[in-house]
């Protein structure tokens, strides 16, 4: 069975205040591992998850942040340069060289 985000939440609802400011740490039960969770945050582009999708985030010791912020700056760049390709393909729908 798969956690939804709700069932997380009624399980962190159950524990006590004290437990509540320890580090939250994920299990890896295979090669019985223990994580601190580094982030949380939704995705920008995925090829296994929709965007806007939540996700808790380990082992991240390059800042997950930092580099979702270079993404987002690259990924609006990408998109102004498209703009102004298709502002200029009206002007010269024809694609010819003036």
């Amino acid at each position: 069975m798969n956690y939804t985000y709700r069932q997380l939440l009624n399980a962190l609802l159950e524990l006590s205040e004290e437990e509540l400011d320890m580090t939250a740490t994920i299990h890896d039960v295979e090669p019985d591992a223990y994580y601190p969770i580094t982030a949380t945050d939704k995705t920008v582009e995925a090829d296994v998850l929709d965007s806007d999708h939540p996700i808790i985030i380990i082992n991240d010791p390059l800042n997950y942040q930092s580099r979702r912020e270079t993404t987002e700056k690259a990924t609006i760049a990408l998109q102004a340069e498209q703009e102004m390709a298709d502002e200029a393909d009206k002007y010269n729908p024809e694609g010819e060289w003036f």
